[in-house]
């Protein structure tokens, strides 16, 4: 990745949805019902597409609506360390510049608040 200008970097959010499956520390999807889980990766790639490395990946579960904690707050606390998390990767390559393609579950305002790690 060091050798890049420029390093496109794809986060994503895929849902593993285990319904069928004895599991622990599972959460709901979008439907109360379903049993799952959320796994979280970005990836580095170079601007002609060709795959560099996985930058960082994480799980995490969203609470149940019958809980008391809120699962949205929950998930903003996690999507902002992540972010920070990236930003750091990325001043250890002052020579690359990564540009973050987040999908709509980024906390864009976390990275906003985080500006002593991003050159411009």
């Amino acid at each position: 990745m060091a050798a890049q200008s420029v390093a496109p970097c794809l986060q994503d959010t895929t849902e593993l949805d285990f319904n069928a499956r004895r599991a622990t520390d599972l959460g709901p999807l979008s439907d109360e019902a379903q049993r799952a889980m959320y796994l979280r990766p970005t990836s580095a790639v170079m601007p002609q597409r060709a795959p560099l490395r996985v930058l960082d990946a994480w799980m995490s579960a969203r609470e149940s609506r019958t809980r008391k904690t809120s699962a949205a707050a929950s998930s903003r606390a996690c999507a902002g360390s992540k972010v920070t998390s990236g930003a750091r990767i990325a001043s250890n390559l002052p020579a690359t510049r990564r540009v973050d393609v987040a999908n709509r579950e980024a906390d864009m305002t976390a990275l906003m608040g985080k500006r002593e790690f991003i050159s411009t």
